[in-house]
């Protein structure tokens, strides 16, 4: 009865036809017709909810949607950019084609940056499993180089926060000679 007692005092008119006399009838038909408008009240209020909530969770499918499209459309990059790498590695940097070549790898980069492709380059950094996969152990001689990327052999590549391809690198490994 409270959610009575709040719509009457929402709706002041209706306590004034309260307080007024009605033939013998009227007021159970009164009643009742209450009950009906709240009845249906609700029933609107409670289909307007399920319309926000669908259109909400279609909002959310959509994005998953054109997110995991976009993920894919970039995996199947990947192997172009290792190719550049690949390619520039080593080359002359003031030939022509190398420059072109340079050129066209800086473009894509730009472009898949800005659909929140980054790439993983951590040389120096500490070995994290969850961003890189060591493909070789290198001695080092100072201890706080132990378990550090020392050269990254290719890169990887996170999107948005996920990585989507670990980044090859050897790792240093300190070996005490006996001091």
């Amino acid at each position: 009865m409270p959610d009575e007692q709040a719509q009457l005092e929402q709706h002041p008119e209706e306590n004034e036809i309260e307080n007024k006399e009605y033939p013998e009838g009227a007021e159970s038909l009164l009643a009742e017709c209450r009950k009906e408008k709240n009845d249906y009240l609700l029933g609107w209020q409670r289909c307007k909810a399920d319309a926000m909530n669908i259109k909400q969770q279609q909002e959310t499918r959509s994005q998953h949607i054109i997110q995991f499209a976009t993920e894919d459309l970039i995996q199947s990059l990947i192997p172009v950019l290792d190719t550049f790498d690949h390619a520039l590695q080593g080359k002359d940097a003031s030939d022509p084609y190398v420059q072109g070549f340079g050129r066209v790898q800086t473009q894509l980069l730009s472009i898949l940056s800005h659909q929140g492709l980054t790439v993983i380059s951590d040389t120096g950094a500490s070995f994290d499993v969850s961003r890189h996969e060591a493909v070789e152990s290198v001695p080092v001689t100072q201890e706080k180089d132990n378990n550090k990327v020392i050269e990254t052999v290719e890169h990887g590549y996170m999107l948005q926060a996920k990585v989507i391809k670990p980044a090859k690198v050897k790792i240093g490994e300190y070996q005490n000679h006996g001091t």
